[in-house]
């Protein structure tokens, strides 16, 4: 009898493994897309901002 409570025990253990496996698979995608998307706004920050440096949009002339 123990050794059916032994493998049910290994199995759930098994099950949370592979839960926590795929959670910190899934944090890792979600702080990769982060990361990604923060460059791209800075990246667009900046050519914004060259863009209205070299040529502004306003001139008071």
């Amino acid at each position: 009898m123990p050794r059916k409570s032994k493998s049910a025990g290994k199995a759930s253990r098994d099950r949370r493994h592979r839960l926590n496996k795929s959670v910190s698979h899934e944090q890792w995608l979600f702080s990769l897309l982060a990361l990604v998307l923060f460059v791209l706004l800075v990246i667009l920050c900046l050519w914004f901002a060259m863009e209205n440096v070299t040529h502004p949009i306003m001139q008071l002339e």
